[in-house]
């Protein structure tokens, strides 16, 4: 079995395509993640009452996160963990972007939610995006690519999408702060709800469905074995 180089895998149509499927959405799914993980602080700031001060404001916008990561990110990793298999892969990846775009378009829509008289109808927003999050790409990103390139091209194509994901969540984390800064937090939930989108067409469009299948023909392999 011959590895192919980063040369041979850029000329395979096959393998270029699944690359962009991999590393686009992985790359989208991360500058959403850790980007909004960096910002809630500030996302939830403005749900505070203006009569809690000092460390009374800090704790309840500690426990606001605990509920949000409690009853939505947390049962939604665990349950994509074990539906992933019977559901598929990219059926939970589209309906994860899907529900994080509407959730943040929601968010855009409506600016008035953020305010502490809406705390419960924008804690229920805002968690369905971390329940899609978890129930959606934050798994199958990384599932992905062992399962659809071959043998021959594997480690690299999925360090190639690995990267794509760590250079998302960097450029989130460092970039949402600036977003937000210069059009509002509402502007910033705009920009996380086209991102979404771009990683719903990304899974559309390129990644196929491995469900159930064998490795050998979910990955193609038979097409690159070599002599």
């Amino acid at each position: 079995m011959k590895r192919m180089s980063l040369k041979e895998i850029l000329k395979d149509r096959r393998l270029v395509l699944l690359i962009l499927g991999t590393s686009i959405s992985w790359f989208l799914m991360d500058w959403a993640l850790y980007g909004n993980t960096i910002m809630s602080k500030y996302m939830l700031s403005s749900t505070v009452p203006v009569s809690l001060k000092g460390l009374a404001r800090v704790y309840y916008s500690t426990e606001v996160s605990a509920v949000i990561f409690g009853l939505f990110a947390f049962p939604g990793y665990w349950l994509a963990t074990f539906t992933i298999d019977r559901i598929g892969r990219k059926l939970i990846q589209s309906l994860g972007f899907m529900m994080m775009a509407l959730s943040f378009g929601l968010l855009f829509i409506f600016p008035f939610l953020e305010t502490p008289f809406h705390i419960i109808e924008f804690v229920v927003i805002y968690g369905l995006s971390y329940f899609f999050i978890e129930f959606g790409p934050n798994l199958t990103t990384f599932v992905y690519p062992p399962e659809i390139f071959p043998a021959q091209a594997r480690g690299t194509g999925t360090g190639i999408a690995a990267s794509a994901g760590k250079i998302g969540a960097f450029m989130g984390t460092f970039l949402n702060l600036l977003i937000q800064g210069a059009i509002g937090t509402s502007g910033l939930f705009f920009v996380l709800s086209i991102f979404s989108i771009g990683g719903l067409i990304a899974t559309l469009l390129f990644l196929p469905e491995p469900k159930r299948v064998d490795l050998g023909k979910s990955s193609e392999e038979r097409l690159y074995l070599t002599s």
